[in-house]
């Protein structure tokens, strides 16, 4: 999808179509807390658990993918959110950035600034936008911790 199209699709209500790598316990949060967001939808995700998928499946009705790439291939999806053991990011950033998907990663972004460096090329060499996941760094138990270690 162009970011042309995509953006066409925004300015007429139709909500980012999500698809999600990782089903565990981030997803579910996530999924919590986006349920009532009327402008993103999960149409798609990939996991290695069946089991995982076909709960997927049966409250999204959406796309369920054993491979990632394949999933990063689906017309069907605008945004990939990478939610998998950050040691697997890299490839999965790469991969959704080649295919032409918007990425939001969670954090930590990757296991070292070699991946990080990476994955941002890859963002900006294919024209997608590259969002890593919030961080906690400045919340008030890690300032806390800062002030007691101080």
């Amino acid at each position: 999808m162009t970011d042309t199209s995509l953006k066409q699709r925004l300015a007429a209500g139709e909500p980012l179509r999500f698809g999600v790598v990782g089903l565990g316990v981030a997803f579910k949060g996530i999924a919590r807390s986006t349920a009532e967001w009327p402008h993103i939808t999960f149409t798609a995700a990939c996991d290695i658990r069946q089991s995982a998928l076909d709960a997927f499946k049966a409250e999204y009705g959406g796309e369920t993918y054993l491979d990632f790439a394949e999933m990063c291939k689906s017309p069907n999806v605008d945004v990939v959110y990478v939610v998998t053991p950050n040691r697997l990011h890299r490839e999965q950033v790469i991969t959704a950035a080649q295919h032409g998907k918007h990425v939001i990663v969670d954090k930590p972004m990757a296991p070292s600034v070699e991946d990080c460096e990476a994955m941002n090329q890859a963002a900006e060499k294919a024209g997608v936008v590259l969002l890593c996941g919030h961080s906690h760094s400045y919340g008030p138990a890690v300032r806390k911790m800062r002030e007691v270690i101080s």
